[in-house]
Parts: structure tokens; sequence; C-alpha cells
């Protein structure tokens, strides 16, 4: 009889890589370049959110859905062409990668980035080689928190039931899409929600980045062993 292996499946920017400032302001300058000026810490609380999301929340009026599209073009190219290079990977994320593939897991990306941005950043991580599916904004319609990016990935891991998968990610988004798709969460400090807000979102356990998930590995719920 086949035994069932279980699977961990990442969000990338904000939890394998330092991002998340660097598309903050990456947002705000081209919100402002469309008229529209908001504070980083109203931007902040929509880290992680579908784009179309975020913005139809953030925008006034019944024009909105209008401008919407040449907002999220313009907000990938500027993000690619300047703030692209200047991301960096958190520590030890190849290490944690490593200790998670002794435990017997899958591991899989769940990511809204474009491929070429994934791209960028296994490379940063030096992690491709480590990871066996993945699902990134290119293959769906909507990103988190809508939980189509994590049945893609699990369905590409091998058909992965639910019970036997953790999400692991940085934003409330990360645990609601997870919940949605029949998963527990795990949250990470390091994309600028507090502990209360991961939490208040289904996580069940939250650290502060890959290296304090990796140094506290063996007695994290939902990875034990």
């Amino acid at each position: 009889m086949m035994i069932a292996r279980s699977l961990v499946i990442f969000d990338v920017e904000g939890t394998l890589v330092d991002s998340t400032a660097l598309t903050l302001r990456c947002w705000q300058e081209t919100l402002q370049s469309f008229g529209f000026g908001f504070p980083l810490a109203t931007l902040q609380r929509h880290s992680g959110q579908d784009g179309h999301d975020m913005l139809h929340a953030l925008l006034p009026g019944p024009h909105a859905g209008r401008v919407v599209p040449r907002i999220l073009e313009a907000q990938g190219q500027r993000y690619r062409d300047k703030y692209l290079p200047r991301v960096a990977a958190f520590p030890e994320v190849r290490a944690l990668f490593e200790r998670v593939n002794r435990a017997g897991r899958l591991i899989a990306l769940a990511t809204s980035s474009s491929a070429d941005e994934l791209d960028h950043y296994l490379a940063l991580t030096n992690t491709g080689d480590l990871v066996d599916a993945v699902a990134c904004g290119e293959d769906v319609q909507y990103d988190k928190p809508n939980p189509a990016l994590i049945e893609v990935a699990l369905l590409r891991a091998g058909d992965v039931m639910p019970e036997h998968a953790v999400m692991i990610g940085d934003t409330p988004y990360d645990a609601i899409a997870a919940r949605r798709a029949g998963l527990a969460a795990i949250g990470m400090l390091s994309g600028g929600f507090s502990s209360h807000d991961l939490e208040a979102s289904g996580c069940i356990a939250v650290y502060r980045d890959p290296a304090d998930l990796l140094a506290r590995y063996g007695k994290t719920v939902g990875l034990q062993a």
C-alpha cells in the first residue's frame, strides 16, 4: 500500500525573499503616478492580497475599474525594472528546504510572482533543485486569498490531499487561502504583519523568518519529525 507523502507549500515574496518593503514602495510610486496617494501603512494592510482586490478596495468611485488594469501593468513593469534587482534572499532558506527534504516531505511554491520573477527568486535562494512543484501568478486568474494557487500546487505535487499539506506564508491572505483550500497555515513575521494578525487569520504557529523556523523545526506544530 502506498504511503501518502506530505507537502510543505511556501509563499515566496516576503517569506523566502526580503521584498515586502520594496513592493510597497513600488505600489506607492505607481499609484502616485496615477494621482492616488496612500501612506505605506495603508498599503501594508493589503500586502499579499490579490492586486485587483486591493485596488478595488483602495480606489474611490465607480470608474476605478477602468484604470485598474493599467495600474497593475505599470506596477509590474516598475517592480521588474527598479525593484526586483534589489531583492535579497532571507538567510537559511536552502538549509530550511534541505531540512524539509530530510523529513521526507515534498516542497511546493505558491506565489503570485510572475514566472520570470520566480526564476530570479529561485536563483537568489539557490533552491531550484529542492522544489517539487510550482504554482505562480500566471497559472491562475485570482491570487490569494483565493485558494487557486494552493490548489494548483497540491495538484502539481502529485495530487496531494489538503490534510497532508501545510502552507507557510507571511500574510493573512496566505493563511486565509490555506484555510479555504483545507490546509493548516504557519505564519512568518518577515512580511510586516503582527503575530496577532497572522494568528487571527488562522495560523497555527508564527515564526520570525526562515532561520527561526529552521532553528525550531523539530518542535513546529504540523512539521514535527
